[in-house]
């Protein structure tokens, strides 16, 4: 799963949506993967991502960066609200990673990939509620956006699910 999500981090999407085993040998080229780690990849599951609807959206977007770092203050309740009630207004700094954000204008929508091996997308869905809580404020705060939509894409289900908070 860690080298699905590694490759998606580093190939070219468009030399890998047009010939993934050339882009998979770029990588090994490059020094950035080791043979083996290229044959352990799951070629099948990222050529279903490449064939999804999602990666239309992130091919025709004004752009799509990848990989984008934020950090900013939050209040604890945010994180953990079974914290006593006494520190619930302190705050703490989070930083994080988003995989990929496909912007157009003022809108975006947070892409993060997942490689757990899940029964649905509810199982997924509830494990990554509070995590996607945080990108999305990351990304009206920290970014401006103003339309922020949230979509895991599931290696495991190939597909695409859309999160609602």
């Amino acid at each position: 799963g860690t080298l699905i999500h590694r490759f998606m981090e580093v190939c070219d999407l468009d030399s890998a949506y047009e010939n993934l085993e050339e882009e998979i040998a770029s990588v090994v080229n490059n020094r950035i993967f080791t043979e083996k780690e290229a044959k352990s990849l799951n070629v099948k599951a990222i050529k279903s991502f490449f064939a999804s609807d999602l990666y239309k959206r992130i091919s025709s977007a004004e752009s799509y960066v990848r990989e984008k770092e934020f950090s900013m203050s939050l209040p604890v309740s945010l994180i953990n609200s079974d914290l006593p009630e006494s520190v619930q207004n302190e705050t703490v700094i989070v930083q994080g990673v988003i995989d990929g954000l496909v912007i157009n204008g003022d809108s975006c929508e947070i892409v993060d990939y997942k490689t757990d091996r899940v029964e649905s997308e509810e199982e997924l869905c509830e494990r990554y509620k509070e995590q996607m809580r945080i990108y999305k404020k990351a990304a009206e705060e920290c970014f401006g956006m103003q339309n922020v939509a949230i979509t895991l894409y599931s290696f495991h289900l190939s597909k695409e699910i859309s999160l609602k908070l």
